[in-house]
C-alpha cells in the first residue's frame, strides 16, 4: 500500500532501543572524509576523460560505417528497381508482339491475354490503345482516353514509365508503363499497364529487407512519386518536409540538379538521427530513390572500437578496484551505521521486517527453555481511515501502534510492521488467559488514540495467535499460521483475537486441496447444477429458476458453495466455473426444448471478475448460439457491489450484454454503497433484493417503508423485482402487499437437483 512518507525523528537519530550502542566514528573522522572525497573526485575525472575520448572515436567510426552501409543499401535498391522496371517493359514489349499477331475481331483472345498479364504481374489493370485513341481494357470495357505525354512517346516507339498519375478510368493513383505494339515494322498501338501507387510503395519498402530503413521515390523537384510509408504525408514535397523540420536543403537540392548520389545525416524533430541516401534512377524519368536509415540501430564491431573498449573498461576496472579497496578499508567503522539504516522502518522508527527475522531466529535459538507465541496483528478498515481521515492520521495510527507494542513488550519480544497496516511480534507464553489479557491491554492502549483525535475506530486491531511448538519451523510458516488465525476472526465486532488450531489448519488444508482438485473436478463434471424456483406472488406459480452450484466430490460428498466460492474468487478460477454453469444451464434449457417441455427462464450469477473481460458478452453469446436456444430464457445476474470498483468498466460490460439482448438483473441489491446511482445508470431488467437487507429491514417499520420505496422505484423504471431468502409467511404477505413481483426462498422451495425440479415444477 502506498502512503505518504512520515517525518520521523527516530529514523534520523540513533535513539532506538536495539541500536543505541552504534558508533559514529565515521561521522567525525574528517581525514577519512577528505581522502574518500578525493578518491571519488579522481574517479569521476578519469571516467569523464576516458568516456569523452572513447565516445568521440566510436561515433566517428559509427558514422563512417553507417554512411557506407546506407549508400550500399540505396544502390542495391536502385539496381533492383531498374532491373525490375526494364524487365516489366521488356515483358510488355513481348506481349505487344503477341497482340500484333491477332486478327481483327479476336477480341476474346485479346481480353484473355490482357487479363493474364494483369494477374501474373499484379498490375492494377492492363489495356491496349490504338493509334486512333481507342483503348481496350482487361475488364472488357472500351474508352477513348486522353493522350498523355507518356502514351504519345510510346506511340512514337519509345517504352515509357509515367510520373505518378491517375488511372484513366477509375481515377486511382498509379504509375503507368507503356510499350509500343509493332507489326511489320509499323507501330499499330500501345500496351499499357498500371501499377497501384500503394503496391509500388510496398514493393519499394520491401527491398530494404529490414525494419531500420525505408525507401521512397521522388522527382528531381522533390515531389513524391511513391507514397511514403514512414516519414511523409502522401501530398508532401521532400524539400518542403525537410525545411519544415529546420533542415537546410541547399546541398541535397544541388545534388538532385546534378544527378549526383550522396549521403547526408539529418536529425528531424523528436526523432533519432538518420542518414538520407539518394541516388538517381538511370533512364527512368527524373526520379531519385531516397533511402532513410536510422543511425541508432547499427552495431559496429571494428577493431579500433574493440581496442578502445578494452582500454576504457580496464581503466574503469582499475578505478573501481581502488574504490572498493578503500571501501573495504573503512567497512568496519561504517558497518553498524549501515545496519541501522538497513534495519529501520522509516515510518515508525522501529525495526523493520528484515531485522525482525534476524532477532526472532536469535531469540528462539537462545531461549530454548521459554515458550513463545507468534502474533500477527492487523488494523481493521485501515483503508477507510486513510480515505476518510487522511494519510496523516493513518500514519500517526501506525506509529502509535508501534510505540504501544514497544512499551508493552519485553526486550526478548521483538515487534515489527510487516507492511502497510500489518504487524508481527513475539510474546512469551505462559497461558491463554495471560496472552489474551496482555493483548487486551495493548488493544485498549491503541484505541486511546480515538479520544485524542475525537474519531471512532471501534476495536481497530485484531490479533492472530500461533503458539510456537517447534522452534525450528521457518519463521514465515509461523507467520502464515498466525495470519490464518487472524483471518478467522471474520471482522467480528466482539472477537478481537483468535488462536491457531486444528480447525483453522484443516480449513486451510481443505482450501489447498480443493484448489489442487478444481480443474479435475470441472473436467469430470463433479460440479452439478441445482435449481431454486422463483414464484409469482400473485398466483404462486413458478416463473423461473436460479442456477446454483454444488460440488459432488467423490470422497467428500456434496460440498456447498460457501466452502469454495470465496476461494475461487480469490484465485480467479470462478470465471471458468461461471462459464461451466452457464453452459450446463444452456444444456438444461436445450433438453426441455428437445423434449417439448415448456421452458422457463433460468438466471446465472456471474462473478465481478468478468467485467474486466472485453469479450465477456461475445463469449456468452457464442455458447447460446452453440445450443440454439432463445436468449430471453437466460438471465445474467451481476452482483451489486461490483460497481464500487470500476463504474465505467461495469457500464461497458452491461452495454455489451444488452447488445446481445441478454436479460440482466442486479443481485444482492442493498449491500453496496451506490445502489441508487447504479439503478440510474445501468439498463438492467430485474432487481433482486438481497436476503440480508430484506430479513433485517422487513421486521421494522422504517425498513418496510424502504423496501416498499425500492419496489415502487423499480416499477417506475420498468424493472421487475425479486425478493430472495424469503423464509416466513409474514415476509411473503408483506411483499405481496407492496407489489413485489417474484420471490424465492425456503418458504417455497430450497435449491434442488434438476431432476427433482423437473418432477415438481415442470
Amino acid at each position: 500500500m502506498n502512503r505518504k512518507p512520515a517525518v520521523n525523528k527516530a529514523a534520523s537519530t540513533i535513539d532506538i532501543p536495539w541500536a543505541k550502542s552504534i558508533s559514529l566514528d565515521l561521522l567525525h573522522n574528517r581525514p577519512r572524509q577528505l581522502i574518500f572525497c578525493l578518491i571519488i573526485l579522481a574517479f569521476i575525472l578519469i571516467l569523464i576523460v576516458n568516456f569523452y575520448v572513447f565516445t568521440t572515436k566510436m561515433f566517428k567510426n559509427i558514422e563512417k560505417y553507417d554512411k557506407e552501409i546506407s549508400l550500399s543499401k540505396a544502390l542495391n535498391v536502385k539496381d533492383t528497381l531498374e532491373v525490375n522496371f526494364n524487365a516489366k517493359l521488356a515483358a510488355l514489349t513481348a506481349t505487344g508482339h503477341l497482340i500484333s499477331t491477332l486478327n481483327k475481331g479476336e477480341n476474346q483472345k485479346l481480353l484473355i491475354l490482357l487479363q493474364n498479364v494483369r494477374e501474373s504481374n499484379g498490375y492494377l489493370s492492363v489495356w491496349v490503345t490504338t493509334k486512333e485513341g481507342t483503348s481496350y481494357f482487361d475488364d472488357g470495357s472500351e474508352s477513348n482516353i486522353k493522350m498523355s505525354d507518356s502514351l504519345k512517346k510510346a506511340i512514337n516507339g519509345v517504352s515509357t514509365i509515367s510520373q505518378r498519375t491517375k488511372h484513366p478510368t477509375n481515377g486511382k493513383e498509379c504509375i503507368i508503363l507503356s510499350a509500343p505494339i509493332q507489326s511489320s515494322h509499323a507501330i499499330i498501338g500501345v500496351i499499357s499497364a498500371a501499377i497501384s501507387v500503394t503496391d509500388f510503395s510496398s514493393y519499394i519498402m520491401s527491398l530494404n529487407g529490414n525494419t531500420d530503413s525505408s525507401s521512397f521515390i521522388v522527382q528531381k523537384s522533390g515531389k513524391l512519386v511513391s507514397s511514403s510509408l514512414s516519414i511523409m504525408n502522401d501530398s508532401e514535397n521532400l524539400f518542403s518536409y525537410l525545411n519544415q523540420n529546420n533542415i537546410d536543403t541547399t546541398k541535397i537540392s544541388l545534388d538532385f540538379q546534378l544527378n549526383k548520389a550522396n549521403v547526408q545525416r539529418f536529425t528531424l524533430k523528436n526523432e533519432v538521427p538518420s542518414f538520407y541516401t539518394y541516388t538517381p534512377l538511370e533512364h527512368i524519368n527524373d526520379w531519385f530513390i531516397v533511402t532513410t536509415t536510422s543511425t541508432g540501430t547499427t552495431v559496429v564491431k571494428t577493431k579500433s572500437i574493440q581496442n578502445n573498449t578494452i582500454v576504457f573498461y580496464l581503466i574503469i576496472i582499475l578505478t573501481i578496484l581502488i574504490a572498493f579497496l578503500y571501501a573495504y578499508y573503512i567497512k568496519r567503522s561504517t558497518k553498524k551505521k549501515f545496519e541501522l539504516l538497513a534495519y529501520t522502518d522509516q515510518l515508525t522508527g522501529y525495526r523493520n521486517w528484515s531485522k525482525f527475522l534476524i532477532d526472532v531466529q536469535d531469540i528462539l535459538k537462545k531461549n530454548k527453555d521459554k515458550n513463545y507465541t507468534y502474533i500477527y496483528a492487523n488494523i481493521e478498515n485501515f483503508k477507510y481511515i486513510n480515505d476518510i481521515m487522511g494519510y496523516d492520521i493513518g500514519n500517526k495510527l501506525l506509529q502509535h501502534v508501534s510505540k504501544t507494542l514497544n512499551n508493552n513488550l519485553n526486550s526478548d519480544e521483538p515487534h515489527t510492521r510487516v507492511n502497510a497496516d500489518r504487524f508481527s511480534f513475539l510474546m512469551e507464553y505462559t497461558s491463554n488467559d495471560v496472552t489474551v489479557n496482555r493483548l487486551k491491554k495493548i488493544s485498549d492502549q491503541i484505541n486511546t488514540l480515538q479520544s485524542y483525535y475525537k474519531i471512532n475506530f471501534l476495536n481497530c486491531i485484531v490479533f492472530g495467535i500461533y503458539k510456537i511448538k517447534d522452534k525450528t519451523l521457518p519463521i514465515s510458516a509461523m507467520g502464515d499460521r498466525a495470519l490464518l488465525a487472524m483471518q478467522s476472526t471474520n471482522n467480528s465486532k466482539d472477537l478481537f483475537y483468535s488462536f491457531y488450531n486444528s480447525k483453522i489448519r484443516e480449513k486451510a488444508l481443505l482450501q489447498k486441496e480443493l484448489e489442487r482438485e478444481m480443474n479435475i473436478a470441472i473436467e469430470e463434471k463433479q460440479f452439478i447444477i441445482y435449481l431454486q424456483p422463483k414464484f409469482n406472488l400473485d398466483n404462486k406459480k413458478v416463473i423461473g429458476a436460479e442456477a446454483l452450484i454444488r460440488w459432488n466430490h467423490p470422497q467428500k460428498g456434496l460440498i456447498c458453495p460457501n466452502k469454495f466460492i470465496n476461494l475461487f474468487e480469490t484465485n480467479g478460477f470462478i470465471t471458468q466455473l461461471d462459464y461451466y454453469v452457464f453452459e450446463e444451464t444452456c444444456k438444461i434449457i436445450k433438453k426441455w426444448l428437445t423434449n417439448n417441455v415448456a421452458p422457463i427462464p433460468i438466471s446465472v450469477n456471474m462473478s465481478r471478475l468478468h467485467i474486466y473481460n472485453p469479450h465477456f458478452a461475445e463469449e456468452l453469446h457464442t455458447i447460446v448460439e452453440r445450443y440454439k436456444i432463445p436468449i430471453n430464457l437466460l438471465e445474467i445476474e451481476l452482483t451489486e457491489t461490483i460497481n464500487l470498483e470500476n463504474v465505467s468498466t461495469l457500464l461497458n460490460a452491461v452495454d455489451s450484454l444488452k447488445q446481445y439482448h441478454f436479460v440482466l438483473s442486479i443481485d444482492d441489491f442493498g449491500t453496496g454503497y451506490s445502489s441508487l446511482n447504479l439503478l440510474k445508470n445501468l439498463p438492467v431488467d430485474i432487481l433482486k433484493i438481497d436476503r440480508e437487507f430484506f430479513s433485517r429491514a422487513s421486521d421494522e417499520k422504517r425498513g418496510r417503508e424502504i423496501i416498499a420505496s425500492i419496489i415502487d422505484m423499480a416499477k417506475r423504471l420498468e424493472m421487475k423485482t425479486v425478493a430472495e431468502g424469503v423464509e416466513l409467511k409474514e415476509q411473503a404477505d408483506f411483499l405481496t402487499s407492496v407489489n413485489c413481483d417474484y420471490v424465492q426462498g425456503f418458504l417455497f422451495s430450497e435449491p434442488i437437483p434438476v431432476s427433482d425440479f423437473e418432477a415438481n415444477f415442470m
